[in-house]
């Protein structure tokens, strides 16, 4: 069939589908970068907090 060029994957085909692929890959890289970060963050203000809590012991007046 002289104009059926459905059964040939066009090359621009394979392309696009590399840059999805790679695309997907830093998304899920990024997402993955973002939750260590929110992990870091809820650390960071849990240790804080706890500095701050010892830092209220510390400055009761011993009876």
């Amino acid at each position: 069939m002289a104009g059926d060029h459905n059964h040939h994957e066009n090359p621009n085909t394979s392309t696009m589908q590399a840059a999805v692929q790679e695309i997907r890959r830093l998304q899920a890289q990024m997402a993955a970068t973002e939750a260590e970060k929110a992990q870091e963050r809820e650390r960071a203000k849990k240790a804080a907090q706890e500095e701050e809590d010892e830092g209220i012991v510390d400055s009761q007046p011993l009876a």
